[in-house]
């Protein structure tokens, strides 16, 4: 089995963005501006990568899409503070269109002789449980009789937290929410070309039967100044509360994230 996910870290794509641009050079210059950059590292630096490095179970690939216009000192820095977790492979792209392209990276990364194929995508400000790849690993291994309603089928981990982090630290709201992105994963048998990219996460139900588990709080989603996916809709509303001693300890324990690094990061905005 083998399992890989892909992350898209300010890759200037023919569409794929709520917030659209006339030309690939308005699109670099509004996701290649210093402000911006800032954030993305900032997000990706303390939620996303800690979470990724320090997976319980190690086996599995990381593909990081970025454009080969990416400003040389942001390129250095993502390889720089990647340069230590060996599932992560940072694949440089021309511009082109975000589907096709997206697809073409997770094949090249994909191994054709494996049995089963587990993709998940990973937005750049968000995380997943330490124990995402192990329990992954786990459900699709009993749950293979799924594969008699065709040659796919998808498993939602519908339980997380939505955060909201800032120079005070983390606001967090326990949530339960079908087909969100993260913690979201399709399983292929041999041959399926199609990838995790090739769907809306939002109606992957329409295509394939869809596993959904509560049974832990898998995922970290944030909301901040620069969510793409709020461009054309409003922030969700939760019902957020500062952490607390105990969920610190539960917040680094489980996912990693540490909020004095988050302090710290988002202070220096």
């Amino acid at each position: 089995m083998q399992i890989l996910g892909i992350c898209r870290f300010s890759y200037p794509a023919v569409g794929g963005f709520q917030n659209e641009h006339n030309t690939v050079e308005a699109r670099c210059n509004y996701l290649y501006s210093q402000e911006r950059l800032n954030m993305r590292f900032s997000a990706f630096e303390t939620l996303t990568l800690p979470s990724i490095r320090s997976q319980s179970d190690p086996n599995f690939t990381f593909a990081i899409l970025i454009g080969d216009s990416l400003p040389p000192h942001a390129k250095n820095r993502l390889y720089e503070v990647t340069a230590n977790v060996p599932q992560i492979k940072i694949v440089e792209r021309p511009s082109g269109p975000y589907r096709q392209v997206a697809q073409e990276v997770v094949n090249s990364v994909r191994n054709w002789e494996a049995p089963i194929c587990a993709q998940f995508r990973l937005d750049d400000d968000d995380a997943v449980h330490l124990d995402f790849i192990a329990e992954l690993r786990q459900v699709i291994t009993h749950n293979q009789e799924l594969f008699r309603y065709g040659r796919r089928f998808a498993i939602d981990f519908c339980s997380g937290y939505a955060v909201i982090p800032g120079r005070k630290g983390i606001k967090a709201a326990v949530v339960k929410q079908k087909l969100w992105t993260p913690a979201l994963a399709i399983v292929l048998r041999p041959k399926v070309e199609r990838s995790i990219l090739n769907y809306g996460h939002h109606r992957l139900h329409e295509f394939m039967p869809v596993l959904s588990l509560s049974h832990l709080n898998m995922f970290v989603r944030s909301f901040h100044g620069d969510n793409d996916s709020l461009v054309n809709r409003r922030q969700p509303s939760f019902e957020y509360a500062a952490l607390d001693e105990v969920s610190r300890s539960y917040f680094k324990q489980n996912f990693n994230i540490d909020e004095t690094a988050v302090k710290a990061a988002w202070s220096a905005l």
